[in-house]
């Protein structure tokens, strides 16, 4: 009997520390949950369920394979982030607070545009919401402008004499000028002068080329600023007492207007390297789509993680509404980045169509 009764409390002794060590285990692998890492393939249905019964889920940026784990990016509203505490006995919040992303601005001079960043469309209309309800002012989305440029395809000399009588001394200046495309997009001129004979002296030359400093500011397309054109001056004329600087600005100011209507102009609009980072199964899907979207797939790589990179070029204009494609594309699973890469001539019929966006 009294060996029965060691037994039994042997046995109840070992049961203890085998449920002691369970427990032990378990909260280890609570404690691994509340990490930024987490078993997705587990705990995907229950995480978005308690989200979305307290509506505090707005939009979730991606679902990023790394390792054996995905990683969350979700968007949720900043006042309810302490929300975030109940999933059995883990605390929600120490999974996202590394994920939630932060409102970007910009005051774009050129569009003339207040540019906001978000990581979706739902993101940027919580924010207008939240401006309504909390400061009363009343905000209306647009699409970002693109800051597009202006070239030149043709060469052409033009002469322009500029004269001007209105008592006293007068002002006078006439300037031969070659205009030439370049195709370097990366600077709006180039400036040479080929003169000979003084019949334009050196002292105007500074004034001839802010003339055309002030001139490449505008374009005749969509008033865009010109890039890729080399100005020469050949020659001129110019009156001893008449002549000054600010007449052969005027003058070269001229000359370009009357060129720009031999030298073909047309429209350039920026393109940028676009990275998208996504799982194989959806690759044919986002080629055909950069295709549509008149761009380039450069190449693709497979990653450690399983992911493949594809790599693009792009026109800025074709991706304003990138994220949102991409999303409905991939259910979410996907991640981009781009860069500028340089401007493009853009097909004649294409230009009424980009300029009325």
């Amino acid at each position: 009997m009294k060996n029965k009764n060691r037994l039994l409390k042997i046995l109840l002794f070992s049961v203890l520390i085998i449920a002691s060590l369970v427990t032990y285990l378990s909260y280890g692998v609570k404690e691994k949950m509340t990490s930024t890492k987490l078993d997705f393939d587990n705990n995907r249905s229950r995480i978005t369920e308690i989200l979305t019964s307290k509506s505090i889920l707005l939009d979730m940026k991606i679902q990023r394979r790394k390792g054996n784990y995905d990683l969350l990016h979700y968007y949720v509203k900043g006042d309810d982030i302490d929300q975030l505490n109940v999933y059995d006995d883990y605390s929600l919040k120490d999974v996202f607070k590394d994920y939630i992303y932060n409102l970007e601005d910009e005051n774009n001079h050129e569009t003339k545009q207040q540019c906001i960043y978000g990581i979706g469309d739902i993101h940027l209309e919580s924010v207008v919401a939240k401006l309504k309800s909390k400061f009363k002012i009343d905000v209306k989305l647009s699409d970002m402008k693109v800051s597009y440029r202006e070239t030149i395809r043709k060469s052409y000399t033009q002469r322009t004499k500029f004269k001007k009588q209105s008592g006293g001394h007068g002002q006078y200046g006439e300037v031969e000028i070659l205009f030439e495309p370049t195709k370097d997009y990366s600077q709006s001129y180039i400036f040479k002068e080929k003169v000979f004979g003084g019949a334009v002296p050196k002292a105007y030359f500074p004034a001839v080329e802010k003339g055309l400093i002030e001139s490449v500011k505008e374009g005749v397309i969509g008033h865009y600023p010109v890039l890729g054109i080399q100005a020469t001056l050949l020659d001129g004329s110019y009156h001893s007492v008449d002549s000054s600087e600010q007449a052969f600005k005027t003058a070269t100011m001229m000359c370009f207007k009357e060129a720009m209507k031999h030298l073909d102009p047309c429209l350039l609009e920026p393109y940028v390297i676009l990275n998208i980072y996504i799982d194989e199964e959806y690759l044919g899907d986002l080629m055909s789509h950069v295709n549509k979207k008149r761009g380039k797939v450069l190449e693709t790589d497979s990653l450690d993680d399983g992911l493949i990179k594809l790599v693009c070029r792009i026109p800025q204009v074709e991706i304003l509404e990138f994220a949102i494609d991409l999303r409905s594309i991939t259910q979410g699973q996907g991640l981009y980045d781009y860069h500028f890469d340089g401007y493009e001539i853009v097909n004649d019929d294409l230009v009424e169509r980009l300029l009325k966006k």
